[in-house]
């Protein structure tokens, strides 16, 4: 292989000395495309990493980088101390199609890559990882333990090796001004790179419980002003004073932690903004899981008795796709063992399928909930339910609806896997227990959909839903984004949820 190694630069070094200096080497991330082509060239990034999953700067001479577990020489990797242990080697190929890891060895213990999928078909689009739910010092929330913008931009950039992050730092309660939302849209455009970096502007509105909870706000376009309606407004006022000062698709709003108690995330149909606006829900960060009531990690912060977990909002027939993010307040998504109490977490990640790496790229794909949402683990996961793709929506004949629908889905973790399980309307309806940590599910559903199909609250739409999770014995958790299948009414005539600009 002809192969060249490049280390992270002297500012780069500075600021990651100054604000996250790692201690000794415990463990290696090693990150690869998830989706590769046999025969073309790509880049894996090596970081080794101390006991809080900082960057170390103590030297590692015994690193190892191998084309799997069967390679047992690889290529030798050395780090000086004083130096972040960080490199990027351009130049690896893979020959054959198929799901690959690859290898590191590091102080006689071997760590795994995320898997890639080496595939010839153009139809696969490649997959960015990003964490949409950072905090910065300007957040003004955990001061003593949140960072610099440069920081929160070098380490997810340089350290952790993703592909776009947002800082989505507070605005409500008085923790913004002017000067702040200059700040963060100078480091938006600074260190803003199509291609190699992505930044999403962004920033975190607060609302109160039945008014929407706590919403972060992303933006496609530049936004003179922050909005807030923290005081007395809810997600549909929002919505409506962003819509007058932005153009028509240009932002849309997420909720997160939806089950938190006293601002909980609950969205009576009244201030839902619609689909078009709020087309995900972030279904985990480092406070918990808020997927259903009783689910193994929820918030630490306690759960609400409303009824705002992200299977409630399904079932109210919101079309919403899934992110995952970390809610960081100490700027490091990777970060462990240095967050408050309460958001200790593994942290959440967004997968955006797309062929545009750009912000517009990421933007329209969580718009279009072309995403997927991700803990612990850079997983690799690909969902079709009768054709249909994770995150669409299909109108269905009565007819159509009585037929069986088979739910493909192709799985790969860094650890093996743990199960996998295909859930429709909420309810688990079918599961598997892989072997080894990649696997390829195919089940038929031979329910009728009318038979088990949902009604939206507003009574517009009859419906289905099914998404697949899959956890590892590593922890790590993968979720689709939910396919919808809208029942028609009568033969020629259908009935979709009144979601969309329209309520405005």
């Amino acid at each position: 292989m002809d192969v060249k190694l490049e280390r992270t630069d002297p500012f780069s070094n500075r600021v990651l000395a100054c604000e996250a200096r790692g201690g000794d080497a415990c463990e290696a991330m090693v990150v690869v495309p998830t989706i590769t082509r046999p025969g073309e060239p790509f880049t894996v990034g090596v970081s080794i990493l101390d006991r809080f999953r900082l960057p170390s700067f103590e030297g590692a001479d015994d690193v190892r980088l191998s084309a799997g577990d069967e390679d047992k020489d690889g290529m030798a990797l050395s780090f000086s101390a004083d130096q972040p242990a960080i490199v990027r080697v351009h130049g690896i190929v893979l020959e054959r199609e198929g799901l690959h890891r690859l290898a590191c060895r590091l102080n006689g213990q071997t760590f795994h890559s995320n898997p890639t999928l080496c595939t010839a078909d153009s139809r696969r689009r490649q997959i960015l990882w990003g964490d949409p739910h950072i905090h910065t010092i300007l957040s003004d929330c955990h001061p003593d333990r949140c960072r610099s913008l440069n920081l929160a931009c070098i380490a997810s950039r340089d350290a952790y090796f993703l592909d776009w992050v947002t800082l989505a730092d507070h605005v409500s309660n008085g923790r913004s001004s002017k000067g702040k939302w200059k700040a963060m849209w100078t480091a938006v455009d600074l260190f803003d790179d199509p291609g190699g970096f992505v930044m999403l502007p962004g920033y975190e509105a607060s609302l109160q419980g039945w008014s929407g909870g706590d919403n972060n706000v992303y933006l496609l376009n530049d936004l003179p002003a922050y909005v807030d309606e923290y005081d007395s407004g809810n997600t549909l006022t929002l919505a409506k004073e962003l819509g007058e000062r932005l153009p028509q698709g240009a932002f849309f709003i997420v909720p997160h932690h939806t089950s938190r108690p006293g601002k909980h995330g609950a969205i009576p149909r009244e201030i839902y903004p619609g689909a078009d606006v709020m087309p995900v829900v972030e279904i985990h960060s480092k406070w918990g899981t808020s997927e259903f009531r009783g689910n193994p990690t929820p918030l630490k912060h306690g759960v609400a008795d409303a009824p705002s977990f992200v299977r409630d909002l399904l079932a109210q027939g919101y079309h919403l796709g899934f992110v995952g993010g970390t809610d960081t307040h100490t700027t490091l998504t990777f970060a462990r063992g240095i967050e408050s109490p309460h958001i200790d977490r593994l942290p959440g990640l967004t997968a955006v399928q797309t062929n545009e790496f750009s912000r517009r790229g990421i933007f329209r794909g969580i718009q279009r909930r072309q995403c997927y949402a991700a803990c612990g683990e850079r997983m690799l996961i690909d969902v079709r339910i009768s054709g249909a793709r994770m995150g669409s929506e299909r109108t269905v004949s009565l007819e159509a609806a009585r037929r069986a629908r088979t739910v493909r889905a192709q799985v790969a973790g860094i650890t093996d896997l743990e199960s996998v399980e295909i859930i429709r309307n909420g309810q688990v309806v079918h599961s598997a227990t892989p072997e080894g940590w990649k696997t390829e599910l195919n089940w038929r559903d031979t329910t009728p959909l009318d038979e088990v199909a949902l009604t939206a609250d507003d009574g517009a739409a009859r419906f289905a839903y099914y998404y697949v999770r899959a956890t590892t014995v590593g922890g790590g958790k993968v979720w689709s984004s939910p396919t919808r299948f809208v029942l028609a009414c009568e033969p020629g005539r259908v009935v979709r949820p009144r979601v969309g600009l329209h309520a405005f």
